[in-house]
């Protein structure tokens, strides 16, 4: 239902949040170390709460999330992923045009990645953005959200609706246009398949790329 879907994404937040401040009050852990161990716990949260809102609050099985498709789904999911990658980036580049146009210096999208985290925590950090993530928020942003708005708006409407929450929840303003075009793509993606493996393809192979290019600027 889409009332139980505000729970459902504020928990994992909630969870973030504390567990960050007992990292920082009790534990030596900083830097790289800690944006490793929010990032995953972030996502595995995300996932885990949505199946467990299925399992014990809203007794429903997994099916319903759209977990389900075929090797033709992974391949087209992954033709989307680079789609997405090309079209994020036209929407970028844009983006970064008008934002120094309007403030007279060049500005920079924040990177997938932060440039403090390098060496071993930089690949360590990088299945949790191309495998980790991808299966949590597709789970959460298109077979939960997507799927409860979808039960009381229009295809278009819900693919705005779903898309702006996906965007505002990567938080940095910038991004927010390149993050809300990939949405629309997923939805998009998901509302065409109604396989969740399709998105997540997509997602998967998206993130791998990026996690690609900042390799190559990295090494």
């Amino acid at each position: 239902m889409p009332v139980d879907v505000v729970p459902v994404f504020l928990v994992p937040l909630g969870l973030a949040i504390l567990v960050a401040g007992f990292i920082d009050q009790f534990t030596r852990v900083r830097g790289p170390g800690a944006y490793f161990a929010l990032s995953l716990l972030q996502e595995v949260a995300t996932a885990g709460v949505v199946i467990y809102w299925l399992r014990f609050i809203r007794p429903s099985p997994l099916s319903a999330l759209g977990l389900r498709g075929s090797g033709s789904d992974v391949g087209l999911g992954v033709v989307f992923g680079v789609v997405m990658l090309v079209v994020a980036s036209i929407v970028g580049a844009t983006i970064l045009g008008i934002a120094r146009a309007i403030l007279g210096h060049p500005v920079h999208l924040p990177q997938r990645i932060p440039r403090s985290v390098r060496g071993v925590w930089f690949w360590v950090t990088g299945p949790v953005i191309f495998l980790v993530a991808p299966v949590a928020e597709e789970i959460f942003f298109r077979g939960f959200l997507y799927r409860a708005v979808r039960r009381r708006f229009s295809v278009p409407w819900s693919v705005v609706i779903s898309a702006a929450v996906f965007a505002i929840a990567h938080i940095y303003l910038l991004s927010i246009p390149v993050i809300f075009v990939d949405g629309v793509i997923l939805a998009l993606l998901f509302e065409w398949r109604q396989s969740l493996t399709t998105s997540i393809a997509a997602h998967a192979a998206n993130n791998l790329l990026i996690f690609l290019v900042l390799l190559s600027t990295r090494t």
